[in-house]
């Protein structure tokens, strides 16, 4: 519902907020894209109150800058696993390639794990992340978000990995570049 809301999914919330009493446990968050982008510009603890000035701050900026402008910020810094940020730099890691080189349950795979990088690894856990893409993917073209040329892609598609090989002996240049600021 991002280009939907002002900000902050009151809806959203209220059903997380249901699931995680009904569970004893957080289950489910609720931030919303917007909320993601405050987080990501201005890191604090997270608590109840830090949830509250998010949701605030996140309505100030949807009111400063256009959704299109918010996730493009969002998809250039979002987190992925290993400190990787962006779906530049997460292409590279998980496809040793550029986006626009990537297909669509590729794509996909991408959007996905965003939710958890650190728990939803694809080098881990590759055939239950493919199998839950084609559940979302059918999901998706039930309800009229893919054309079901694109789901058929997806469905007979399967994830190509490819770790990215980086040059070792980073450690050393970082140490010296925070030491020398």
């Amino acid at each position: 519902r991002f280009f939907t809301h002002r900000g902050v999914d009151w809806r959203g919330r209220v059903s997380a907020l249901y699931q995680n009493i009904l569970s004893f446990r957080v289950v489910r968050g609720a931030s919303t894209i917007s909320e993601q982008v405050v987080r990501i510009l201005r890191p604090r603890p997270r608590t109840l109150w830090a949830r509250w000035i998010e949701g605030f701050e996140a309505t100030k900026l949807e009111k400063k800058y256009g959704k299109e402008e918010i996730l493009e910020f969002y998809l250039n810094q979002v987190p992925y696993a290993g400190n990787r940020r962006g779906i530049v730099q997460a292409a590279r890691v998980y496809f040793n390639r550029d986006p626009d080189t990537l297909n669509k349950i590729e794509m996909l795979l991408l959007a996905y794990i965003v939710r958890a990088p650190g728990r939803l690894d694809p080098f881990k856990k590759q055939a239950e992340l493919e199998s839950r893409i084609k559940t979302l993917s059918s999901l998706l073209y039930e309800n009229s978000q893919i054309t079901g040329e694109s789901n058929l892609e997806i469905q007979n598609s399967r994830l190509k990995l490819e770790r990215a090989i980086f040059a070792g002996g980073m450690e050393h240049f970082v140490t010296y570049v925070h030491a020398n600021r």
